[in-house]
């Protein structure tokens, strides 16, 4: 079993662009890639595992039915909330 263990800098620039130190660390944050830390400050990186991990992430494109739902939400909210601010002022009124 032969790994190579990068740093986020080493890591990156194996990547290459579009992968930036803050991105690698970033995807580290979110749980998306794997990662060995030694003590406090050392983090590594299996290239391999992290390839592999990459490969699972799948980018779903979004569809007009999804646009037209996230506008119908997007207006419905609005609309509750305008509701419910003529209703406390009619209160207030009142």
């Amino acid at each position: 079993m032969n790994q190579q263990l990068l740093t986020d800098r080493k890591l990156a620039k194996e990547l290459g662009p579009p992968f930036t130190r803050s991105s690698i660390h970033r995807l580290r944050k979110r749980g998306l890639i794997p990662f060995l830390q030694f003590g406090y400050r050392t983090i590594l990186y299996d290239k391999a595992r992290v390839l592999e991990a990459l490969g699972r992430c799948e980018v779903k494109p979004v569809t007009t039915a999804t646009r037209v739902r996230a506008e119908v939400a997007k207006t419905l909210a609005q609309s509750e909330r305008k509701r419910k601010a003529s209703a406390k002022k009619a209160a207030v009124v009142a």
